[in-house]
């Protein structure tokens, strides 16, 4: 989890539309990696978004993330261990019932870029961004 640790600037957004610039920031507490994103209000947008996570390891073999955002929503997903540079998480629980899962995929020490689908088992992408590490 320590591959996150800094500033990152990100793009992202819904597919098909224009993706929004945002920003997020990791800090390590303990065994709790946690981030914050924030996505200043930008064309098509009435009011900034902001979303924040906490992760960490279970100890049982999987990653848990939590999720909530300023908008009511929330989140629950997990992870196995980690193949390689290629996360995949599926979620367990969220504010209206819909679950999926994505893909976090690092590219190299600098950067990574996401993928989420609409279902459990979905191939279709429903959001995607990338992130560029801007420091440490």
């Amino acid at each position: 989890m320590g591959y996150y640790v800094g500033t990152w600037t990100c793009v992202a957004g819904p597919v098909g539309k224009p993706q929004a610039n945002a920003t997020a920031t990791y800090v390590m507490n303990g065994g709790v990696l946690n981030e914050n994103v924030s996505v200043p209000v930008q064309t098509g947008m009435k009011a900034s978004y902001s979303l924040s996570f906490a992760i960490s390891y279970d100890g049982k073999g999987r990653y848990i993330q939590t999720s909530l955002d300023n908008y009511g929503g929330w989140g629950v997903s997990f992870a196995p261990p980690w193949t390689g540079n290629t996360e995949q998480w599926t979620d367990l629980s969220t504010n209206d019932g819909k679950l999926g899962h994505g893909q976090t995929v690092r590219t190299d020490n600098d950067h990574f870029a996401f993928t989420s689908y609409g279902t459990p088992t979905g191939t279709t992408p429903t959001f995607q961004g990338t992130c560029q590490r801007q420091s440490t």
